[in-house]
């Protein structure tokens, strides 16, 4: 079973894609055995998406970012579509823990959290940043 979203590429945009995914992803993971929470979840899909807002549509009107979410037999998928500027995740420096900022971890947490991050610009000139939680690492939590 896939579900797709459309929203806006705006901050504002956060509460209705958390409300979405709480709704749905109970559902797709029901029977699967894990470890991580639906909160970190959607704290890694939050990163990701305030990333789309910030970066990829800098100095650009907001678009739309399509998300899409998926499970097969060993994980749960999120994928985030966006036709914003691309990045090149190797320029991304290790954030400074020590204290002196407040800014600059959302490439770690999303990293941390999720079992692997993969990101490519498509032929269809789209971003696409491709989060999988295998199921070992996801324990659902019902609000």
């Amino acid at each position: 079973m896939e579900y797709t979203q459309t929203f806006i590429g705006e901050l504002s945009a956060l509460d209705l894609l958390h409300d979405w995914l709480n709704k749905i992803l109970p559902e797709l993971v029901a029977n699967h055995d894990a470890s991580k929470s639906q909160q970190e979840i959607l704290t890694a899909v939050h990163e990701a998406f305030s990333n789309i807002v910030q970066h990829a549509y800098k100095d650009m009107e907001p678009g739309p970012i399509q998300i899409n979410v998926w499970i097969n037999n060993a994980a749960l998928f999120i994928e985030m579509l966006d036709n914003g500027s691309t990045f090149d995740s190797t320029e991304i420096a290790h954030p400074d823990f020590s204290g002196d900022s407040f800014r600059g971890f959302g490439w770690y947490i999303i990293n941390d959290i999720a079992s692997n991050v993969t990101y490519v610009k498509q032929d269809n000139n789209l971003n696409n940043l491709l989060l999988e939680f295998k199921f070992d690492k996801i324990v659902t939590v019902n609000h």
